[in-house]
């Protein structure tokens, strides 16, 4: 009886931790923990319902891992699509630094081409986006 009450507390505080989180791993873990609890119930051995409740949460994190991974790979690339061709404006130029406000925030950038004369206030096009870097031109040249 004292393994189905741990199963459930352990199973129930995983639950709970799984609003702070929001991933659903937490969550799968925390109901096999709860069946963990109930086929312990139900079965008389721990040896049993651990090696039951093991298989439904590999299960339940296989098919969480593989839906989160179906849709990043679709919402990656629109997202990309909809940095290109935007304006921004130059708004710090070091020797070794551009920085651009882009939809209300700052963001590093690299010029395409090396020999343009940019001041700040300038208005530049993006042209590529790749590791949180925009890569931006003259606003005429895309």
């Amino acid at each position: 009886m004292t393994a189905f009450y741990f199963a459930l507390t352990i199973g129930l505080i995983l639950i709970i931790s799984e609003i702070g989180t929001n991933s659903f791993y937490l969550l799968i873990i925390g109901l096999s923990c709860i069946i963990a609890g109930i086929l312990n119930l139900i079965l008389h051995s721990w040896m049993y319902s651990i090696i039951i409740s093991c298989l439904i949460a590999t299960i339940g994190i296989v098919i969480v891992n593989y839906l989160k991974n179906k849709n990043k790979s679709a919402e990656d690339n629109t997202l990309i699509v909809k940095h290109l061709g935007q304006t921004v404006t130059v708004v710090e130029i070091t020797a070794h630094n551009l920085r651009v406000e882009y939809s209300g925030s700052f963001w590093n950038a690299k010029l395409k081409n090396k020999n343009l004369i940019i001041n700040p206030g300038d208005a530049l096009i993006i042209t590529n986006f790749t590791n949180n870097e925009l890569e931006v031109d003259a606003a005429n040249k895309i």
